[in-house]
Order: structure tokens, then C-alpha cells, then sequence
């Protein structure tokens, strides 16, 4: 049965701008990319659906006559309004107390010794990382995150370090988080290290299924993570120390802010990211994601950024990551926090 068929069948017959997505070769793409989820639904959410995809194309269509460093796209996510989507997918929620000032970053085994005065002008762990991922309608962004930095970590660490960790060991049993209500990053950090005995399940032995369910410590294998020490880090917008730390202990989870007024990151889909509306109070986070890097534009301008893993799937931004806009005034909060394990 071709359900990609029957669903453009489906959302053109309640459709009240049939010709627009009959004539719109962007639409008629995205539908039949994308019809397959929306089989069996009611009338009225499918007219839910079509409206924000009109508003999203709206907002793109809008963006990308602007001159801008950035372009936008519908992807897998435009039938989600802006609102809905943020709700959905950045839970990312600041703890009560940080982690106290210990252990001293001296004690970690530095990978590089740059200092400020010496940055490298680019510099990347891409390699490292193997995985795009995809957390789903579930605010387990700070799980993703934690589980591909450990991840690049280790294979860092080993090269024959090949596993897939599971974040839904750490949605169902750390509890200092709330599971796909959201979560601290480094909470995830210390329960991996400590309460798991720095061990945890891979992905094939513990599924993911956005959402939450009973905790289950045993009964299935575990893999060794190798974290000596958890290190948190508040950059307060000091974007030259984050490259630092970058740099020099690897790959790091920072959180951030994405705005749900506008709809731009929502349908990012290349280009180095700058929103003059997104915050840099660095008070306003909802959203966790891996730096592994940073650059500048191959040309005459040479803008720099900062090259970011998501965790919205290949279909989202440049097959998953971003490239985000740096040196312009903490940008989405970009510098705010960051985590990273040695």
C-alpha cells in the first residue's frame, strides 16, 4: 500500500489551498518525503498539519528573500508551529545548583596546550563523531548530547571504541532529570559516572522510544564509558575561553537558547546561523547540543563560526549539524555553559 499516496489524496481533499501545494514544488516534495507519519489522522489534525506548513513556508520564503548568512528549508519538522516544535523538542531546563567548583581542571589530562594567544583560527572533532541522531518528540536533547560527547570521547580514547550508547537509560534512570520533560547535562554526567559505576548500556541493548519509563539498571550488558573526571564551565558569554576548553579537553555539551517566536532554527538548513532576536542572557536556556568544533568561511569575509551536532536527525540544518554564527555577542547564548568529560 503506498501510504505516501494516500495521505497527499488525504491532505489535499480538506486542503483549503489545494492548488498551492499541487503547484509548489516545494510542498509536493515535502509531502510525499514526509506522508508516511501522518497515515490514519483525523481530518482535523491534518488540517493542523497543513496550516503550519504554510506558515513555515511563510517564514522561510520571507527569511530567504533577506540578505543573510543563513538560508531556511521545510524539513521534517514543518508541520510542527514554532511554538509546538520549541515545547517539543528543547527542554533543555538549568539546574537548581551547578556543579560545585571541583574537580580542578588541572587534575585533567589536557589533549592539546593551546593557550588564548595561540587558538588555532579553525579546529574540529568531526572525525570523531560517527552518528547523527534523532530524539524525536521528546525533550531528551541533554541525553543525546551527553551520549554522542561521551561517544567521540572515548573513541578519542580508543579508536576500536565502536558503541552506540543509549539515551534512554538516562531519560528512565537518571533522577535528577526529568525525562523527556528535560534535563541538565552534567546531572546526566555525574549519574553515568557515579550511580552507573561509569558504565551504561548501548542503544541495541537498551532502545530508545521517546518517552519515559520504568529505570532498569541490570539485566543487560554494559559498556566501560572511561570518565575520569566531569568538568562544568561557565563561560558567561566568553566566547575565547569556550575555544580554549574546546580545544584542549575536547568536544564539549553546551546549551543554549532557541527562540520560539521567529521559527529559524526550526527551519535552518545551511549557512552560519545569527538571529538579532535570540537571547544572550545567558538566564534563558532550553536547548543542549555537542561543539566539535570551529572556523571560518572560505572566502574573502572569512566569518567565523562554530560547527554544532544536533540532534534532529540528517534532515535537519547540514545533515544534522549547524554552523553558528561566533564573536557576536554570545548569539543564542551559544557560550553560556559547558560540560565536557576527560
Amino acid at each position: 500500500m503506498n501510504y505516501k499516496l494516500i495521505f497527499i489524496s488525504s491532505f489535499l481533499l480538506i486542503s483549503q489551498s489545494t492548488q498551492l501545494f499541487i503547484d509548489n514544488p516545494k510542498l509536493s516534495t515535502w509531502m510525499m518525503e514526509n506522508g508516511e507519519k501522518f497515515f490514519n489522522l483525523s481530518e482535523s489534525i491534518l488540517t493542523k498539519v497543513q496550516q503550519s506548513v504554510l506558515d513555515n513556508l511563510q517564514i522561510i520564503e520571507k527569511h530567504n528573500k533577506e540578505v543573510s548568512d543563513f538560508i531556511l528549508g521545510l524539513n521534517e519538522f514543518s508541520d510542527l508551529d514554532k511554538k509546538e516544535f520549541v515545547k517539543c523538542y528543547c527542554k533543555t531546563v538549568m539546574p537548581k545548583q551547578f556543579l560545585p567548583d571541583r574537580p580542578k581542571l588541572a587534575r585533567a589530562k589536557a589533549l592539546n596546550n593551546f593557550t588564548i594567544d595561540n587558538l588555532p583560527e579553525s579546529f574540529s572533532w568531526k572525525e570523531h563523531f560517527e552518528r547523527v541522531k534523532m530524539q524525536g518528540k521528546c525533550g531528551s536533547c541533554y541525553a543525546f548530547s551527553v551520549t554522542s560527547m561521551l561517544e567521540a570521547m572515548n573513541k578519542k580514547k580508543n579508536s576500536s571504541w565502536n558503541y552506540e550508547l543509549s539515551p534512554q537509560y538516562i531519560l528512565d534512570c537518571d533522577s535528577k532529570n526529568d525525562g523527556c520533560d528535560g534535563g541538565w547535562p552534567a546531572e546526566s554526567l555525574m549519574f553515568l559516572k557515579y550511580k552507573s559505576k561509569n558504565e551504561a548500556p548501548t542503544l541495541e541493548n537498551y532502545p530508545y522510544i521517546k518517552k519515559q519509563k520504568e529505570c532498569k539498571m541490570t539485566g543487560f550488558p554494559k559498556v566501560k564509558l572511561n570518565i575520569d573526571e566531569v568538568f562544568e564551565f561557565k563561560f558567561r558569554g566568553d566566547e575565547k575561553q569556550m575555544r580554549l576548553h574546546l580545544v584542549n579537553y575536547g568536544p564539549l555539551v553546551i546549551t543554549m537558547h532557541v527562540n520560539d517566536d521567529t521559527g529559524l532554527f526550526q527551519n535552518y538548513k545551511k549557512g552560519i546561523f545569527y538571529e538579532k532576536e535570540c537571547s544572550n542572557d545567558c538566564k534563558i536556556i532550553n536547548h543542549a547540543m555537542v561543539l566539535i568544533g570551529y572556523g571560518v568561511t572560505n572566502d574573502d569575509e572569512k566569518k567565523p563560526y562554530y560547527l554544532v551536532l544536533n540532534s534532529w536527525g540528517k534532515s535537519w540544518g547540514e545533515e544534522g549539524y549547524i554552523r553558528m554564527a561566533a564573536d557576536r555577542g554570545n548569539n543564542c547564548n551559544v557560550a553560556c555553559f559547558g560540560v565536557v568529560a576527560t
